[in-house]
């Protein structure tokens, strides 16, 4: 038997040097695994700590305070000394994992207290180094925690708070002093405020506080004291809303500011608990949280049955349990389908999860080593020989795990970790770089993720004061525009000394700014800008020009080298960047070609898991890949557009647009006719979508006739008439027989004043329903416009003649009727229509008129002044009324 020294030596030496020591060898992992650059993790950090992010910091005091030194380091290294951060508090974190689980109590059961005579009942073996070096292995070399660990996410600050809490309570569980406790309140009153996490777990914490003080926890005095200092920790989080509110008076206030990040942390929790099945959570809670239930219970010895046979079964059925949980803990580590990662599909980290997993396997594994050893001597359940072979077995047992679990995960995780530092984001920016100017341009893009990335990208190189970044969706904020015009003063945003943000003042903007430097955008979008510049492809992005005013209303086709370039430019990324990134989203990471390991993994259910950075990247280039089929279906490369579909597809299998198309194309080169589909057929292939908006900017145009129909009946009625012609045109193309398509585009034309445009399409609508009222209506309209009255006068007689009680087209005739000098025939309409609608303040005009060239002075001077009673102020229209008043000797009404 060992002295009480030596047992004291070594758990001075498990609880003091060991954990250090493994934190400095998962350090040399990190940074021997470690991010150099930038990705979609640490991008919002960067970019905040760079000075490229307008919208002030409101959330996360703790990360701020802890990142304002890296504000003064050169932007070049920047991400790489944000991501060694990340490293050192990963590895921080896995030292006080392995402090914690040495200061597990070993007294759990009676066995446990048989076997472990120390005062506080530590692990005192000599192989107690086994489960804080099993633990932190298990938690620093799983999936998400090795993400999170080589590069800097603000996750880790997170969980090193939270690890902070739990080693508190273990530490005054050994020493009792109350400074443990305050400093447990005021860590966890920072998480809280750094975190909504810790506000979930807060629960959690006090029902532990009291089972380890028990009813001392009810002292007036101490919880007045642990409130105080726990409130003095959550006052943080006045901090960045107190700045925010101090940096812009004119635009926020502090308390609408604090609301705002309560709100987030309310609804992030809440939303979090809907956001998975009630069935999940239990699966969650099974292997991270029960397990704590059990640890944290002294357990009677066998529960009062003192027979052989009773006391054989109480003790297998702990062991059986303890073995359980031990595995389970171990296998969620490696992610199967049920794991927090999978389950969540890469949106939440549950790092926290993860690190109470590990705690768990530190203790279920100490509990094994701890019980399959020889009890004292004094103790009155002897060893017998024959367990020598069963204690032997499981001290066995253990070892293995502590060498398959880390070859296990490194086997699954590492080829994961090598895929995320491929730097697939930044060949895609390094891409779109090559389709800019070298200096000076305008790049907008209504996805804010997309344009940082590209901002961070330049900025990294020293470029990013050479262009003007504009988030198009915020443009109109006061604040976002005052930024802009700051940072980018070259670029003059104030022109004329306009401050009006409307839409017709950013066009016009846009328009000055297009005539000195090239605009571009960088993803597929739609809205107001788009009535006045159509896109041109550039490879992944597109290059906004203006509309020749003269010209057509539509778009001009690509030219012969336009094509030639872009498919230069796909054929050329399409071996290297597409192929690699689709083998990333088929197939994640490669798979062990170690026989025996890839037999584990399949025993285990450890299917191949996604790479959900790929599928996101997979989106972007999914986008761009359906826009340039689109583009090469309308030049009549039917073929060649086949291809980029269902490359689209591929990248994003939820791409509806390149689904659609890519059916539609099909059927083309088959030669099917295209089948009109009721509108409630289109919007139910939405998908996950919720509407068009939603649906264009992360999946791309359509090509399809139906689509294009219904998206051109969204955006005429959203006052988006040019790119509403766009759609109706191609969807006529592809459907003469569709004659709305006809009707919509003679709306449009003559709102947009494009009346010989209109004249055409309604010809070709009578052309296939001669009687069709609103054909004949348009026409009527059109040719009135067009000043040929007497045209004009013929469909609307007809129109007339199908329904007689049609007054708009009774007003039109009327006007018809007064250009083209047949004043009796405008009269007797006019008057018809004042009989029945005496405040259509249009006809009275009419008869002022007639009276007028008649000099029928009472009269004109009658009816002008109806007119000015019911029609609107302040237009053209009613000063002429007004003049001719004057001129007849007669005052305004």
């Amino acid at each position: 038997m060992r002295t009480e020294r030596e047992s004291s030596s070594n758990t001075s030496y498990v609880r003091s040097l060991l954990p250090w020591i493994l934190a400095a060898l998962m350090m040399v992992v990190y940074i021997f695994t470690l991010n150099h650059s930038y990705s979609l993790g640490n991008l919002g950090h960067i970019s905040e700590l760079a000075g490229w992010n307008w919208r002030s910091t409101i959330a996360g005091p703790v990360t701020f305070l802890l990142t304002l030194p890296f504000r003064w380091l050169p932007v070049k290294i920047l991400p790489l000394a944000l991501n060694l951060f990340a490293a050192f508090l990963g590895a921080l974190t896995l030292a006080l994992l392995a402090r914690s689980v040495a200061l597990l109590p070993r007294d759990r059961t009676q066995e446990q207290r048989e076997r472990e005579p120390s005062t506080h009942a530590l692990l005192s073996t000599k192989t107690a180094w086994i489960p804080p070096l099993l633990a932190v292995l298990v938690c620093g070399l799983q999936m998400t925690f090795w993400e999170h660990a080589i590069e800097f996410t603000g996750e880790m600050v997170d969980l090193l708070l939270f690890s902070y809490c739990i080693r508190c309570l273990l530490e005054f569980r050994i020493e009792e002093k109350e400074s443990w406790l305050i400093k447990f309140a005021l860590v966890c009153g920072l998480g809280m405020a750094n975190s909504w996490a810790m506000i979930g777990y807060l629960p959690a914490f006090i029902l532990a506080l009291i089972w380890i003080k028990g009813v001392r926890f009810f002292q007036i005095s101490f919880m007045l004291k642990l409130m105080g200092c726990g409130l003095l920790g959550f006052l943080l989080i006045l901090l960045l809303p107190l700045k925010a509110a101090l940096a812009h008076p004119e635009n926020v206030t502090f308390f609408k500011l604090l609301k705002v990040v309560l709100s987030a942390d309310k609804n992030y929790l809440s939303g979090l608990w809907h956001y998975f099945p009630k069935e999940t959570w239990l699966v969650l809670a099974l292997p991270f949280l029960l397990p704590l239930v059990v640890m944290g219970i002294r357990w009677s010895s066998f529960f009062g049955d003192t027979s052989p046979f009773g006391i054989f079964l109480a003790k297998a059925a702990f062991h059986i349990v303890h073995a359980l949980f031990l595995g389970a803990c171990v296998w969620v580590a490696l992610d199967p389908p049920f794991s927090p990662r999978i389950s969540a599909h890469g949106t939440v980290p549950f790092l926290s999860f993860y690190y109470l997993g590990a705690l768990n396997v530190g203790y279920f594994s100490g509990y094994f080593l701890l019980i399959f050893r020889p009890p004292p001597v004094k103790s009155r359940h002897r060893n017998r020989p024959n367990m020598q072979l069963p204690n032997h077995l499981a001290t066995a047992c253990i070892c293995l795990l502590v060498v398959l679990t880390p070859l296990l995960l490194v086997c699954r995780n590492l080829p994961k970790i090598s895929a995320n530092l491929s730097q697939n984001f930044v060949s895609y920016n390094n891409l779109i770089e090559q389709s800019l100017p070298k200096k000076g341009a305008v790049i907008l893009s209504d996805d804010p993720l997309r344009l940082q990335a590209l901002q961070t990208h330049l900025g990294l190189q020293g470029r990013d004061k050479e262009y003007l970044f504009v988030e198009s969706s915020v443009l109109q904020e006061p604040a976002y525009f005052k930024y802009l015009n700051k940072k980018y003063p070259q670029y003059r945003l104030l022109r004329g000394g306009s401050q009006s943000l409307d839409s017709i003042s950013l066009i016009n903007l846009m328009t000055e700014l297009s005539k000195e430097y090239e605009v571009f955008y960088l993803n597929y979008s739609f809205g107001y800008y788009f009535e006045e510049f159509y896109k041109e492809p550039h490879g992944l992005i597109f290059q906004l020009k203006g509309f020749d005013k003269k010209a057509s209303m539509l778009p001009p086709a690509p030219n012969s080298q336009d094509l030639a370039e872009n498919q230069a430019f796909w054929e050329k990324i399409d071996g290297k960047e597409l192929s690699s990134l689709k083998g990333a989203i088929t197939t994640s990471a490669p798979q062990p070609n170690l026989p025996l390991i890839q037999h584990i993994f399949t025993s285990l259910h450890l299917t191949k898991e996604p790479d959900y950075r790929a599928l996101y990247l997979g989106t972007y280039y999914s986008t761009a890949l359906n826009s340039w089929g689109v583009t090469l279906e309308r030049a009549g490369k039917l073929n060649d557009a086949e291809k980029y579909f269902q490359r689209a597809e591929e990248l994003n299998p939820d791409n509806v647009p390149s689904q659609v198309n890519g059916q539609f194309n099909k059927d083309l080169l088959a030669g099917k006719k295209p089948v009109i589909a009721p509108p409630r057929r289109i919007e139910d292939k939405f998908g996950k979508h919720h509407d068009w908006t939603d649906l264009l900017k992360q999946d791309g145009p359509f090509d399809e006739p139906n689509f294009c129909y219904q998206l051109g009946v969204t955006l005429a009625r959203g006052g988006n008439y040019r790119q509403a012609i766009e759609q109706f045109d191609r969807a006529r193309t592809l459907t003469p027989e569709n004659n709305n398509c006809n009707l919509w585009l003679a709306q449009l034309y003559i709102s947009t004043l494009h009346y010989s445009n209109a004249l055409a399409a309604v010809n070709k609508a009578l052309d296939a329903a001669p009687n069709d009222p609103d054909a004949l209506f348009f026409k009527g309209i059109s040719l009135i416009q067009l000043k040929d009255y007497d045209g004009a006068i013929p469909p609307l007689n007809q129109l007339l003649n199908l329904q007689t009680n049609n007054y708009s087209a009774k007003l039109n005739r009327a006007i018809a009727y007064l250009h083209s000098g047949d004043l009796s025939a405008a009269r007797k309409d006019y008057e018809s229509i004042t009989s029945v609608a005496p405040k259509v303040y249009q006809a009275y005009y009419g008869l002022a008129e007639i009276a007028y060239r008649n000099k029928d002075k009472p009269a004109a001077i009658n009816y002008y002044k109806s007119y000015l009673t019911n029609a609107p102020p302040d237009t053209d229209e009613v000063k002429q009324v007004e003049s001719r008043l004057k001129e007849l000797g007669a005052g305004s009404p």
